[in-house]
């Protein structure tokens, strides 16, 4: 109830605050993601082609080169250098 107070009270601060609140503690949904991955996979009626594969794999380069240039909150990046 908090969290849902903080977001709408703050708008995008209240957002960038829960996210700094939840680092470190994002490791429980990984097997969640993977199962969704995984799912959506083997949901498909045919398997993906090169180009497929080619579009995922740009996609995700732009999201981490779009990731660096991010704010705090969601740029793993800037939380890995000060912990270094």
């Amino acid at each position: 109830m908090a969290t849902q107070e903080v977001i709408i009270g703050g708008g995008l601060r209240g957002l960038a605050g829960v996210m700094l609140a939840q680092r470190g503690h994002l490791i429980g949904w990984v097997p969640v993601c993977l199962a969704v991955g995984i799912g959506g996979y083997f949901g498909l009626r045919a398997e993906p082609g090169m180009a497929q594969f080619a579009a995922i794999a740009l996609g995700a380069v732009a999201l981490l080169l779009a990731a660096r240039r991010l704010a705090e909150p969601v740029s793993p990046w800037r939380w890995v250098r000060r912990c270094a």
